[in-house]
């Protein structure tokens, strides 16, 4: 079999362009219940899907990738809360877009949103996710935009650029208001109220936003 590599979202070879967010997600005890003390973090129950993750709310925000392989794959991560999304997916020039809408429930982690093989693989690949706003008739009044990415998977080859772990966002369970824009690693802060997001609770249920 062809090896694959993932590429978590918090990589220091995703070029992040303005504003994204780690957000911390929330721990579990090991009775199952809810780790207190975790104001801000974001609940996928006691068996998350996901290690990490980045999350942008402003229309224009980008991540790209370069890298070498055959096929690359995408994966973000399901929201309760916000508003349709159309993120645009540019491989090599080529523009793809999809329209995004929020799902009901825990935070969730579905299959790929997008995938393309037969790529060449003595070819330096580029690959970016846009957030676009829809027509503003399309959303609610309180709608909130919302793109959270978990991973990029590459087959038959390997994320291009530097790669330091020490230049790694780090994970922090306290909401903010830290941003890092052009290019650089993601904030390590949730950018979002508690009314907007995805927060603890005593389930792995989570809520839609109060008006």
């Amino acid at each position: 079999a062809v090896a694959q590599t993932v590429i978590s979202a918090t990589d220091p070879r995703i070029q992040y362009s303005r504003t994204w967010e780690t957000p911390a997600i929330c721990q579990y005890l090991d009775d199952g219940s809810l780790d207190p003390g975790q104001p801000g973090c974001y609940n996928f129950g006691s068996n998350p899907c996901a290690d990490n993750f980045t999350m942008a709310r402003q229309p224009g925000a980008s991540a790209t990738l370069k890298f070498r392989g055959t096929a690359i794959s995408i994966e973000n991560i399901n929201q309760p809360v916000g508003g349709p999304t159309l993120v645009t997916f540019n491989l090599d020039g080529t523009d793809e877009t999809s329209n995004l809408a929020p799902v009901a429930g825990p935070l969730t982690c579905p299959d790929a949103i997008f995938k393309q093989d037969g790529l060449d693989a003595g070819n330096e690949h580029t690959i970016s996710i846009t957030l676009r706003a829809p027509p503003i008739s399309d959303q609610p009044d309180d709608s909130v935009v919302i793109f959270a990415l978990k991973q990029f998977t590459i087959t038959g080859g390997d994320a291009s650029g530097p790669g330091s772990s020490s230049s790694s966002p780090s994970h922090t369970s306290s909401p903010g208001s830290g941003s890092q824009t052009g290019g650089s690693t993601p904030s390590s802060t949730p950018n979002m109220s508690n009314s907007e997001s995805s927060l603890s609770s005593s389930t792995s249920s989570v809520s839609s936003p109060s008006s």
